[in-house]
């Protein structure tokens, strides 16, 4: 993906947080995280899952 393209999805979305945080969230961030890493925008892999903070 060219990166303007996913600098302007980025910007269309929605920020803020609401719990809990559902699969399909996590599915998404870690998409964004995989991009990022894949065009060596930040230097290693990120497990999404693991930095989740599940508030109940």
């Amino acid at each position: 993906m060219p990166i303007d393209v996913g600098n302007r999805t980025i910007s269309r979305l929605e920020w803020g947080v609401r719990y809990p945080v559902t699969d399909e969230v996590i599915r998404a961030q870690q998409d964004a995280a995989n991009i990022v890493f894949e065009k060596k925008v930040i230097p290693r892999r990120i497990d999404v899952r693991q930095a989740v903070l599940q508030i109940k």
